[in-house]
């Protein structure tokens, strides 16, 4: 059965000799299943009776025995991430190592490595995104914010920061009520929910005091989500629109202005 079980498992294993004199250990591997040949490219015959460093070159060798070296001194399962070239390719490893002990002396070393190539993959690009995005961020003269459904920040790019002279305090936990009187905070809380209740977007413009004074904005909130399709947060991009109204405001002075005077004109 464990033979069977060996040979069928879909992680790679491996099976290590260890033999220790005079406090000193030597590894030798001894056999390996279908899985580990597959998508290490290394065959049983290549591996058996190899070290680590004959296999796997000098460097990367001591690398990997100084792992069995810390399984067989701490005398109990250890986990761990590696990074190997094999003739399969450059992978990335979660691996697994196990003693097998024989009158209370660790003879073997039982190895579970899995394939973990693709998920660090996506991590690094994940990692790369969060990065572009964190440089979007902070050159964006819009005010962008996260908050959670608690009403709670979690984060501010600069141009937020400096609207509530927050630049240098840490802003995660802090609420509306911390930036906003209460009857401007009262109604963020009110947006907000609408929000978590209705998973829609809103758009609104509202007069916004800020550390620089009061600013007319255009405001859009958005749901966050998260895997499984629930509210987690909200996002919120917020642009200050105070030149335009005055501008509108203007222009409709100049008309009602001419309206008038047409009138005038008229009547005469």
């Amino acid at each position: 059965i464990y033979k069977a079980a060996f040979r069928e498992m879909a992680d790679a294993v491996f099976v290590i000799d260890v033999k220790q004199t005079d406090g000193e250990c030597q590894f030798r591997f001894r056999r390996n299943n279908a899985s580990h040949r597959q998508q290490t490219g290394l065959t049983e015959d290549e591996l058996r009776g190899q070290t680590p460093e004959e296999l796997l070159g000098d460097q990367q060798g001591r690398a990997v025995a100084a792992n069995y070296r810390r399984c067989v001194e701490q005398r109990e399962a250890i986990e761990y991430e590696e990074t190997l070239d094999l003739p399969g390719g450059t992978s990335h490893w979660q691996t697994k190592l196990t003693p097998i002990t024989d009158d209370g002396n660790i003879t073997q070393i039982v190895g579970v490595a899995r394939d973990i190539t693709e998920q660090k993959e996506q991590q690094q690009e994940l990692q790369r995104l969060d990065r572009r995005f964190e440089t979007v961020l902070k050159t964006m003269s819009a005010a962008v914010f996260l908050k959670n459904t608690d009403g709670e920040y979690l984060l501010m790019n600069q141009a937020c920061r400096e609207l509530f002279n927050a630049e240098y305090q840490d802003i995660v936990g802090l609420t509306d009520g911390d930036f906003f009187p209460s009857e401007v905070a009262r109604q963020a809380k009110k947006d907000d929910r609408q929000i978590i209740e209705n998973g829609e977007m809103i758009e609104l413009e509202e007069e916004v005091p800020t550390a620089m004074g009061n600013t007319v904005r255009l405001t859009r909130k958005s749901p966050v989500y998260d895997d499984d399709g629930a509210v987690m947060g909200i996002c919120g991009v917020s642009t200050d629109i105070t030149d335009q109204k005055e501008y509108e405001r203007m222009l409709k002075e100049q008309r009602d202005d001419l309206e008038i005077l047409n009138q005038i004109i008229r009547h005469d």
